[in-house]
């Protein structure tokens, strides 16, 4: 009985044992089961069960997450609902063919992508591996998948950056090669590492020869240094590379080529190279040259034309002067660039026409040649012919004006003379004519005997018209041979005292006949010049002198030594002559009109006193030529004085003796 009781005892303790053991082993499993639960819901991927009939047992947050089906939808759903229809039977098939395999557990999709198929109907791609365990006669199997929807993305877009970056090298490598540029690649030391077909055919190298340092070699030696020491600098200061130099091939041509290049640079920011291209622009070259040739032709030219030329911009904006027009206005450079041409030259009369001309010859370019008259710095008027150019770019629009222009104030000053001339020489022969015809028709008709009083009157008059005629014709023949240089100065050693003799013995008659005296005051005084043109200036204004001084009046002739600055500021050695008479006078105004042609101080004086009004400009032109000056001096209604002024080539010593 006691031993009965003690197995029972013992019996007990072990069952007691045992259930203790089991209690602690629920609750690790319930704590395992929790730790499990924690795991499976916070897990990111999808863990996803099902059973032998494929029917889901469970479905995690993770794969709520993914799919978008909350547990309690999909729970003994089939399996299929998350797979894509195309997928549905031969994932059964993989399943089943899985079940029978030794391994327990593999990746999905090795042969295949895995793909998922959320609640609305999107598809996504995932990998998964699968495993499966058997408890009793229950197979169960697991799945844990991943949604890769961002990284194929992100492995897509690689690949199309690759397979661009690939089509881009692609494209890149065939226009270098096709390209009309050269193009290079080097590293940061200069090490050509590429270069193009068009490259080599500028250098004149082959690829082999060009590579590394081998294209410095044909540098052109005088450029060499500074390319080197530009790509350096450009290094150094981490920005692009531009400069125009020479190649010198192996034959000697040499080719001009503008090159520039960029800087490669790492990750860093480090230059790691250069990339650029070389274009040929020797034909560049070569016009520009040829244009700096032909500028500097036409400049010199513009330079040192004796022609105004002017550039103004489509403002009126004086932009060039030539050399000739500054000395021809008085104006320097500086003074002229940049000031407005219509303010500057032209009268305030002028400015409206000929500004309304320039709009217009801007426009239309017509009217391109052109004549005004403008101011110079000191207030001088010039007549200037312009010939006119329009200046345009190469859309056509009006930049501005070149004008070439000719001063014709003089020809425009003689033109007028001329005409003047003629007017007059034609009323001066006509007078005498008139008369002569006058006299000559009535004695030929009869109307006037010639043996008559009154007839003879008639061939008086005849004859002093006739003697006028002769006279005004010499005078003008003279005066255009004097000032057309056709009659050539015989110049010799001549002597003032005796000049002034000669002429007084040549007008002594004239004077005894209108009871005027001439008193000479002689100086020995000896110079070089034609003595019978001396003898003609003297007699010239002696018999003026005569002409308009009163009976019994006196005419002093007198000459002296004197130092006096001609067209030089060095004063020279001169004999200077005057002619004093006691005649009416010569108003101011008329005192440099009279040296003209045919200018006296009365209208009335060449009927009255018969004079040609040629005999005063003879006597300017003759000493002009001499080198002289002529002028007079006077008071009205008391006197008159005519100086002329011969220069004397004699040393000071032997002047001062003289």
């Amino acid at each position: 009985m006691d031993q009965r009781t003690s197995q029972l005892e013992n019996t007990n303790a072990k069952l007691q044992r045992e259930i203790e053991a089991r209690a602690i082993l629920a609750e690790e499993l319930l704590a395992s089961e929790a730790r499990l639960a924690g795991i499976l819901d916070n897990a990111n991927d999808a863990i996803i069960s099902v059973n032998e009939n494929h029917q889901i047992i469970l479905f995690n947050k993770g794969a709520e997450k993914i799919f978008g089906y909350q547990s309690e939808e999909v729970l003994g759903q089939a399996l299929n609902l998350l797979l894509p229809r195309r997928f549905s039977a031969t994932h059964s098939e993989q399943i089943k063919t899985f079940g029978k395999q030794s391994q327990t557990a593999r990746n999905m999709g090795e042969n295949r992508e895995i793909s998922g198929r959320r609640q609305n109907g999107q598809e996504f791609p995932a990998e998964a591996s699968i495993s499966r365990l058997r408890l009793g006669n229950t197979i169960t199997y697991t799945a844990i998948l991943r949604d890769i929807s961002e990284r194929v993305a992100v492995l897509k877009e690689r690949q199309q950056a690759e397979t661009a970056l690939r089509e881009s090298e692609q494209r890149y490598a065939t226009l270098a090669e096709v390209s009309p540029v050269g193009i290079f690649r080097s590293d940061a030391a200069g090490n050509c590492l590429y270069v193009n077909e068009r490259w080599c055919q500028i250098a004149g190298l082959s690829l082999e020869q060009s590579l590394g340092q081998g294209w410095i070699q044909t540098l052109h030696q005088d450029d060499r240094d500074r390319v080197i020491q530009s790509w350096k600098q450009a290094l150094y200061d981490r920005c692009s590379f531009q400069l125009e130099y020479r190649f010198q091939r192996t034959d000697g041509m040499i080719t001009w080529v503008f090159g520039q290049a960029v800087a490669e640079t790492d990750i860093k920011g480090e230059i790691k190279g250069f990339v650029g291209s070389i274009t040929d622009i020797n034909d560049r070259k070569q016009a520009e040259a040829t244009l700096q040739e032909s500028e500097r032709r036409w400049r010199s030219l513009l330079e040192n034309v004796h022609l105004a030329v002017v550039g103004l911009n489509d403002q009126g904006i004086i932009d060039y002067v030539n050399p000739f027009f500054l000395e021809l206005t008085g104006y320097t450079q500086t003074e002229l660039l940049g000031q407005d041409w219509f303010t500057t030259f032209l009268q305030a009369s002028q400015r409206s026409p000929v500004y309304q001309y320039f709009q217009e010859f801007l426009k239309q370019q017509l009217h391109s040649y052109y004549q005004n008259t403008i101011l110079t710095k000191s207030g001088e008027e010039k007549i200037i012919a312009w010939n006119n150019t329009r200046l345009q770019s190469l859309q056509g629009d009006a930049l501005g004006t070149m004008s070439i222009g000719e001063d014709i104030t003089e020809r425009y000053a003689i033109e007028r003379i001329k005409n003047e001339f003629i007017s007059v020489v034609s009323h001066e022969l006509r007078t005498p004519l008139t008369a002569i015809h006058g006299a000559l028709n009535l004695l030929s008709t009869g109307l006037v005997a010639p043996e008559s009083s009154r007839g003879q009157h008639v061939i008086n008059i005849a004859a002093e018209s006739t003697e006028r005629l002769v006279r005004l014709v010499n005078d003008i023949l003279e005066l255009e041979r004097l000032e057309c240089g056709r009659i050539k100065l015989v110049k010799h050693c001549v002597n003032a005292a005796q000049l002034l003799r000669v002429a007084q013995d040549q007008m002594q008659v004239m004077a005894n006949r209108t009871g005027i005296k001439l008193e000479i005051l002689p100086q020995d005084l000896e110079f070089e010049a034609d003595g019978d043109r001396m003898i003609q200036v003297l007699t010239n204004l002696m018999s003026n002198a005569i002409k308009f001084s009163d009976s019994g009046s006196t005419i002093k002739l007198s000459v002296e030594a004197e130092w006096r600055t001609f067209d030089g500021e060095t004063p020279m050695a001169s004999v200077l002559f005057c002619i004093r008479d006691q005649g009416r006078g010569i108003p101011p105004e008329k005192m440099e009109s009279i040296f003209e042609r045919f200018q006296q101080v009365d209208a009335s004086d060449s009927r009255q006193k018969g004079g040609t009004g040629l005999g005063l400009a003879i006597c300017r032109s003759i000493v002009e030529q001499h080198g002289g000056i002529i002028w007079v001096e006077s008071v009205l209604d008391q006197e008159s004085c005519f100086y002329f002024s011969i220069p004397v080539k004699i040393s000071e010593e032997n002047y001062h003796e003289q």
